[in-house]
């Protein structure tokens, strides 16, 4: 099995060297400038959610967005321009903590 094995490494060895004989010198040579790549794999829009209810119109901010938020009878809801994502929540008796679901935009997973 082994000797097959070696047999056959050999011949795709010996069948690829005639193509990079053959092949343009200049496409051989090094790529000139700065090349990068980049790949994103989840959500646009991640990190700490912040709502500000201080003040008369309450406020969220998250991933660099600055949005209102509306809130009535102890719900609390915002949506991010452009679909990026929406957030619906209950304030809790305390008033200090909102308990909710961020919703991603469709298509999005992770």
């Amino acid at each position: 099995m082994r000797t097959l094995t070696r047999l056959s490494v050999a011949l795709m060895c010996g069948a690829l060297l005639p193509v990079l004989a053959c092949a343009d010198p200049a496409m051989t040579q090094k790529l000139p400038g700065l090349w990068g790549s980049e790949n994103s794999y989840g959500p646009a829009v991640r990190g700490t959610l912040t709502v500000d209810g201080r003040q008369a119109h309450w406020r969220a901010g998250i991933a660099g967005f600055d949005v209102r938020v509306e809130h009535a009878g102890g719900r609390v809801s915002f949506s991010l321009p452009g679909g990026q994502g929406e957030f619906r929540g209950e304030l809790q008796a305390d008033g200090r903590e909102i308990r909710g679901q961020w919703i991603q935009p469709r298509g999005v997973t992770n």
